[in-house]
């Protein structure tokens, strides 16, 4: 059983190029095996703030993204776990695909947080896949049903 991530194929760096060879290693493993691809969490959205901010300035790579509740991913790691081994199960995804720039702003005024967000146009393959929508899942996927506002105001965030 591995979590990845969708459109993990789109990059061959960084975490991408690692979440390939463990699929690999899983798939090649000579045990059976089940793979489920996720989108990124709620909670990506305020590990990028913290990560990609300068002072009052937070960088945000324009990218179309469909976060899912860590919850609900996990349930349907169980799930999994629970029927036996079946290869790459559907992709799993949240209910909304949204930019990734509205979310952090809506983190940002929810929390009171005051920063500017600055939009950054990503070079290479990847920053071309976020920008396409290449980091979602395909219709017919599994879809969540915690949006991430929802989220948000289950954290008490309103």
């Amino acid at each position: 059983m591995a979590l990845s991530i969708v459109g993990v194929e789109k990059d061959n760096s960084g975490l991408y190029a690692g979440k390939l060879v463990q699929e690999d290693e899983v798939k090649h493993g000579g045990v059976p095996w089940t793979i489920l691809r996720s989108t990124q969490f709620h909670e990506f959205v305020p590990m990028s703030i913290s990560a990609a901010s300068v002072g009052p300035l937070v960088f945000v790579p324009t990218m179309f993204t469909q976060p899912v509740a860590a919850t609900e991913v996990a349930a349907t790691l169980v799930d999994a776990a629970e029927a036996g081994p079946r290869g790459r199960i559907p992709d799993l995804g949240g209910p909304r695909s949204e930019q990734l720039k509205d979310l952090v702003g809506s983190y940002l005024t929810r929390t009171r947080r005051k920063k500017r967000i600055v939009p950054l146009h990503l070079p290479g393959p990847m920053g071309a896949a976020m920008r396409k929508g290449e980091l979602i899942p395909a219709p017919g996927s599994a879809v969540g049903r915690q949006t991430f506002l929802e989220w948000l105001e289950a954290l008490g965030c309103s």
